[in-house]
């Protein structure tokens, strides 16, 4: 049955099923019969065939005051005969262009074809029959009349996408956005009779979808039903929406939460709507019913079918620079002038391809110094200064300068979390492979690495949402839309300006500060959450496009920003897919800088943000969110273009299997007001999950190391040398955040000293007190 494989994208310009070409002279004239030209001679003799029967109904008529010459309803007819049989060639070249199914298949051509061909007889009958017998035809004539325009009606619809797709300016540029194209490709199957309606229903969801705007936003499908888990609303919203939107949300959460009954019970209301499942980042193709069509359209359109990215050879071995380079990267950290035991950070350093590199321990050897003795150690090992020509001694100004706007006092967003993160995006631009899957260049190699060095400089320790709900000067500045990325970025880039000194880019090669900063702009605005699922769903569909990251592509230049984007933001984020004990040492920063601003927020009256109020909040379940919906999806999607990520992928999966087993645990300690952190040794059996795989480091070969993870692997782990314990949050009215009014820019003069020291053989170990929770204790020093 060939009717039943009609291909949609013929459908667009008849509004019925064209089966495709399949010689090269029917592609021929195919092309000729869709042309410009042939659309604009379509539209003139519909005009002229609609003047001719308007002029034949007034003129002809029985009742008509008007009478035509014999002569002139000959030459009318003669008209009649010659566009009727223009009709008739046109029909002929789409039956030898498209088979002949397109008739015999769709009422409307049929009807068409039998219009024109009885039309074409009855001006031959009146060319050459008398009049009195053209009398008896009378009724015919008039039914024919009716039928003649219905071919007109046929034909005006052809010509309409025609004349909408040639909307040009007087230089002849298409302005039409590609939204409006997919629109239109999609708009003729609302109507398509050979689809569903229940298909048909979803393609207007889809166009209404597409016209909005908010085609990457996460799809709430709705289930009265089914419970709903507040954290996974909280996300949500977190991750698409702005502060304004969030602040709205809050206080629907709080009137929701008075109304609450005593029980505490968990509450199946949703903020966002009664949503029962989410879909997180997935676009049309997996949607609903109109998944289908959609794809269908997508797939035959351009026969792309799933993203084939091309992977770096997994016996490839990633250089990491020269023996020359190594040297450097050793000479250059004795060269920057700290007091620190040179060798012991070298030797840290050269752990850093490790995916579970241990930036704390580095942050403590170097005495607060990671990112001072990190930046210079990457790029020197990658020879990224000699090859842009960027001023070393400019360079280690300005990262000091750098390292020195973080607030030392803050938890979590301080410059250890700075240097987490810049080593998180080295390990995926290297290790990782995206710099030869991307094709990066030495200023994207760069200004990515200087990107995750900078993108949370002079972080107050406070929110977006927070600064516009107290009208900081930061959020009147940057007009309430990413007020943190815009500071961030922004404050850096005018450190060169304001000391000439650490201007590293006056050497540089030419066009090396575009680049670099074109990559830092939109790494950096990439890391507000509220743009997680817009940039989860750009890359999902870039991937589905079949062309992604590939060289000589007209979108090679785009590709590269988006992942770097989503490196960035994937490395900043990246604390639940590590081991375990890792991820909880930050999860405990985190959470005592969440519950210090809802502590402040509940001071001065302010709905409190989400997972910020330590009374509320279940630690394991916020976390299990945070997996589930954000976290998780992402590196699924990225591992798809640099699959050794596939570690964090593993680790997020065992590390939410372990939060679900403290989840009951941390519900009763909230509501008893006893939460803390879990004490969990190396070896402990909630650790173990047999049914997950082993996470291995993959190494600068592609191969994956034979050491075993902290749960059981081959081989047991060394004893932690940085405590993951120890860090509690301040009781209510006791933020680590003094005032508002010094949530501005720190001085730059001001070095983080407060790690612990190092000694030439190990870091000291910082036990956590057994007696510990987050409603009682102040921050550790």
């Amino acid at each position: 049955m060939a009717a039943d494989k009609a291909d949609p994208r013929h459908s667009v310009k008849d509004d019925q099923y064209k089966p495709g070409p399949q010689s090269p002279l029917q592609k021929k004239v195919a092309d000729f019969i869709e042309s410009p030209r042939v659309e604009k001679t379509i539209i003139f003799l519909v005009a002229l065939y609609c003047g001719l029967i308007f002029i034949d109904v007034v003129g002809t008529g029985p009742e008509s005051k008007f009478t035509l010459s014999d002569g002139a309803q000959e030459v009318m007819a003669i008209v009649d005969l010659g566009i009727l049989t223009l009709f008739f060639f046109e029909i002929v070249a789409k039956i030898f262009a498209f088979g002949y199914l397109l008739y015999l298949t769709q009422p409307l051509y049929f009807a068409d074809a039998v219009i024109v061909v009885v039309s074409i007889a009855m001006s031959i009958v009146e060319l050459l029959v008398q009049d009195s017998v053209l009398q008896r035809l009378s009724r015919i004539r008039a039914v024919l009349r009716s039928l003649r325009i219905v071919i007109m009606f046929r034909k005006i619809s052809n010509v309409t996408d025609y004349v909408a797709e040639s909307k040009l300016t007087g230089l002849g540029y298409n302005l039409g956005a590609p939204a409006e194209t997919v629109i239109s490709i999609l708009k003729p199957l609302c109507d398509y009779p050979r689809l569903p309606a229940r298909q048909r229903e979803d393609i207007k969801w889809a166009i209404s979808i597409i016209d909005s705007g908010k085609l990457n936003e996460p799809i709430h499908l709705v289930d009265d039903d089914a419970p709903v888990d507040d954290a996974v609303n909280h996300w949500i919203i977190n991750a698409s929406q702005g502060a304004h939107q969030q602040h709205a949300a809050s206080q629907k959460a709080q009137g929701e939460e008075s109304e609450a009954s005593p029980s505490r019970e968990r509450r199946g209301s949703n903020h966002i709507g009664a949503a029962a499942a989410v879909v997180l980042g997935n676009t049309l193709n997996q949607a609903k019913g109109a998944a289908a069509t959609v794809k269908s359209v997508v797939d035959t359109v351009g026969s792309r079918g799933k993203a084939k990215v091309v992977h770096m050879d997994e016996e490839h071995t990633l250089e990491a620079g020269t023996a020359d380079a190594a040297k450097e990267a050793r000479i250059c950290l004795s060269e920057l002038g700290l007091d620190i035991d040179t060798a012991l950070v070298y030797d840290a350093l050269q752990t850093s391809s490790k995916w579970d590199f241990d930036t704390a321990r580095l942050h403590a050897l170097a005495k607060g110094n990671g990112l001072r003795v990190g930046v210079p150690y990457v790029m020197t090992r990658w020879s990224l200064l000699s090859e842009l020509k960027l001023d070393s001694a400019a360079l280690s100004n300005w990262i000091d300068k750098v390292q020195s706007g973080y607030h030392a006092k803050n938890p979590f967003h301080n410059a250890m979390h700075a240097t987490d993160v810049f080593f998180g995006v080295s390990w995926m631009t290297t290790v990782g492979g995206a710099r030869q899957i991307a094709h990066l260049e030495d200023a994207h190699f760069c200004g990515v690495l200087l990107a995750a060095a900078v993108h949370d400089f002079e972080h107050p320790a406070v929110n977006n949402a927070f600064l516009v709900n107290t009208r900081h000067k930061f959020a009147i500045k940057y007009n309430d839309k990413a007020v943190l990325e815009m500071h961030h970025v922004a404050s850096a880039f005018a450190l060169l300006h304001e000391f000439p000194d650490c201007d590293f880019f006056r050497t540089a090669v030419d066009g090396c500060y575009w680049t670099i900063r074109e990559v830092m702009i939109s790494a950096i605005l990439a890391t507000d959450i509220s743009q997680h699922f817009a940039e989860l769903g750009k890359l999902k569909s870039r991937l589905s496009s079949g062309n992604f990251l590939k060289a000589g592509e007209a979108s090679l230049q785009s590709d590269r920003l988006l992942l770097l984007d989503v490196i960035v933001h994937s490395a900043d984020i990246s604390n639940p897919a590590k081991n375990f004990h890792t991820y909880l040492f930050w999860t405990s920063r985190v959470i005592t800088e969440f519950f210090a601003q809802g502590d402040r927020e509940k001071e001065l009256g302010l709905p409190v943000s989400m997972f910020m109020d330590r009374e509320t909040t279940n630690i394991a379940k916020c976390q299990i969110g945070f997996i589930d919906i954000l976290v998780l999806p992402l590196f699924e999607v990225l591992t798809e273009v640099l699959p050794r990520l596939s570690i964090g992928t593993v680790n997020c999966k065992r590390n939410k299997m372990i939060w679900g087993r403290l989840s009951d645990q941390m519900e009763t300690e909230m509501v008893e007001k006893t939460q803390r952190m879990p004490d969990i040794k190396a070896g402990d059996p909630l650790l173990t999950c047999e049914d997950l795989p082993t996470p291995r480091e993959p190494s600068e070969s592609g191969k994956s190391s034979r050491r075993g993870s902290e749960d059981g692997g081959e081989k047991k782990p060394r004893p932690r040398r940085m405590s993951w314990h120890g860090i509690h949050v301040r009781p209510h009215g006791g933020s680590s955040i003094d005032d508002i009014s010094n949530l501005s820019e720190p001085d730059s003069r001001q070095s983080m000293r407060r790690c612990t020291s190092a000694t030439s053989a190990a870091v000291t170990v910082v036990e956590r007190p057994r007696v510990s929770n987050l409603t009682g204790l102040q921050s550790s020093p």
